[in-house]
């Protein structure tokens, strides 16, 4: 459920590798046949999410001529569930390019996204020759801009990639600030509200401090080996972003999510309500502050009669557990 959401948007180079293809290749059809001239999206993805710890999302040249629209200086994915917003466009080792793709990335560009090319930038249209001249000039204009030009990378690496999408994307939405090895992570929001998957698929424990950009003002920690809930230890929240800093082990991981998300839907582990936590199971809840029950058999999701009392007593409220026999599982408590 939910959508996913990340800052930099990869063209997925198939016009290029169906270019640079032919059948009966010298790598033989287990390894693809050809291995065509300057393509390197594969290692792009791995710098982006293994060295870099930056998330993004792979963009088919159908997608981009169907549902995507280029304004407020983003290139913008418009499905209906899944949207997603990209101010940054990166196009790993394409030679050969749609020409509306291009256009679409140019019109971005101009409204202020950034653009990337790494290994070698497109020089020929899918189309055919006869657009191969506009094509030159629409990536001579980015590259050449005295505004915000277009970067060209000529070898790609965690390093000059590092270097150029801190020129590009200052403020991003997870940020590694302090880590030998960021964790594989996804970004999710449901019913407007965040949620973080991170994983150490590293061999050796890693911590790392983490900036998220979120509205959250909570957050709590899930841990899907125990099932157990904690309170995120937050270092700040500002300026619409948060900061923690967060140890796993090899093969570990955790989600993060919004309290709000949690106290809504009343699912599992714990909740943070008036500077206590309350067990999220069928339980019987009484309010310390107006003494109004809420018994385990009420027909109400967790959400719904913390939120109720909280909205009709003046106090901010803590609450008292006692566990009883869930009425819909019917087992014990």
């Amino acid at each position: 459920p939910g959508r996913h959401v990340a800052d930099v948007a990869v063209l997925y180079p198939i016009q290029t590798l169906y270019a640079g293809h032919y059948l009966d290749g010298p790598k033989g059809y287990y390894e693809g046949g050809v291995e065509v001239e300057g393509t390197d999206y594969p290692q792009v993805s791995r710098i982006l999410t293994d060295e870099l710890g930056i998330d993004f999302t792979y963009l088919h040249p159908e997608v981009i001529d169907d549902r995507c629209t280029a304004e407020g200086g983003m290139l913008h994915l418009n499905n209906v569930v899944n949207h997603e917003h990209f101010p940054v466009i990166l196009l790993p080792g394409v030679k050969v390019i749609s020409l509306s793709n291009l256009r679409k990335i140019e019109q971005a560009w101009e409204q202020g996204a950034r653009v990337i090319f790494t290994t070698q930038y497109p020089t020929l249209s899918a189309e055919g020759p006869d657009a191969d001249a506009e094509v030159q000039a629409i990536v001579s204009r980015m590259l050449e801009s005295g505004d915000h030009p277009a970067v060209f990378i000529s070898q790609p690496s965690a390093l000059t990639l590092d270097d150029a999408l801190n020129r590009c994307l200052p403020e991003r939405d997870v940020t590694f600030v302090s880590a030998n090895q960021p964790f594989n992570y996804i970004h999710k929001v449901i019913e407007g509200r965040d949620v973080w998957y991170f994983g150490n698929l590293d061999a050796a424990s890693a911590t790392n401090t983490i900036r998220l950009r979120t509205a959250a003002r909570r957050l709590s920690l899930l841990n899907p080996h125990t099932g157990a809930v904690t309170e995120a230890p937050l270092l700040q929240t500002a300026d619409g972003y948060a900061e923690l800093t967060l140890t796993l082990r090899p093969d570990q991981s955790v989600f993060l999510a919004d309290d709000e998300l949690l106290l809504h839907n009343g699912v599992g582990g714990t909740v943070l309500l008036g500077g206590r936590r309350s067990e999220l199971l069928y339980v019987a809840v009484q309010c310390i502050g107006c003494s109004t029950p809420y018994p385990a058999s009420a027909p109400l999701a967790w959400g719904q009669r913390l939120a109720a009392c909280r909205s009709q007593s003046a106090h901010t409220g803590s609450y008292t557990t006692r566990y009883t026999v869930p009425y819909q599982t019917g087992s014990g408590g």
